[in-house]
């Protein structure tokens, strides 16, 4: 079974392959518009036991798949 990093990882991946990119190196921003983070977010709260807030989305929170990934492990504690 996948874990959280795998899971987050492949949807962000589907959600830019959607726009016809790839998932960006290690550091690089995400660039994902309103409805690409609206779409992550529904993979993410689908696919894992994961409830975001509102104040979890934000510019900050998905600039990069590694501010990503603490955003959510933040949210589904230890």
């Amino acid at each position: 079974m996948p874990g959280v990093d795998d899971l987050v990882r492949s949807a962000v991946a589907e959600v830019l392959a959607e726009g016809g990119r790839a998932l960006p190196p290690p550091g690089s921003p995400l660039q994902l518009d309103s409805l690409g983070v609206v779409a992550l977010v529904d993979l993410l709260e689908t696919r894992l036991p994961l409830r975001l807030r509102p104040e979890d989305v934000t510019a900050q929170s998905f600039r990069t798949l590694e501010t990503l990934l603490q955003t959510v492990r933040t949210r589904l504690g230890p």
